[in-house]
């Protein structure tokens, strides 16, 4: 009886953190997330396969993103830029992507955002 209550506790202790883990950091402003990124892969699920990608995202403290990719098929680079906001913790595009903040160390970072998780390396 013991023993299943220590197993009923390690389990809820592991799924209150993982809860916690997944609603992510709150952003305080623009310059939480500035550098410039490479976004490196991407993947549906935290934990799940991950498609390699290769686009590079500039975060200015400003509250300017520019977004540069390698279009596949003419083989020509192309930047998107754009202001972004912080609400509520998050960044908010001007089309209403939203990204929360999971993990941010010095030189990685990873976003929650409307297609799943992007892991970005510090370039």
């Amino acid at each position: 009886m013991r023993r299943r209550s220590t197993i009923n506790i390690i389990i809820a202790s592991g799924l209150a953190a993982s809860m916690t883990y997944a609603q992510g950091i709150a952003i305080q402003g623009p310059a939480d997330v500035a550098g410039d990124w490479v976004l490196e892969s991407t993947a549906i699920y935290l934990t799940g396969e991950r498609d390699p990608e290769g686009s590079k995202w500039v975060f200015g403290a400003d509250g300017n993103l520019a977004r540069t990719s390698l279009y596949k098929f003419s083989e020509s680079e192309g930047t998107i830029e754009e202001k972004f906001e912080v609400k509520d913790g998050k960044i908010v595009t001007p089309n209403g992507d939203t990204f929360t903040l999971i993990d941010k160390k010095p030189d990685t970072m990873t976003l929650k955002g409307p297609f799943g998780y992007y892991f970005f390396k510090k370039e």
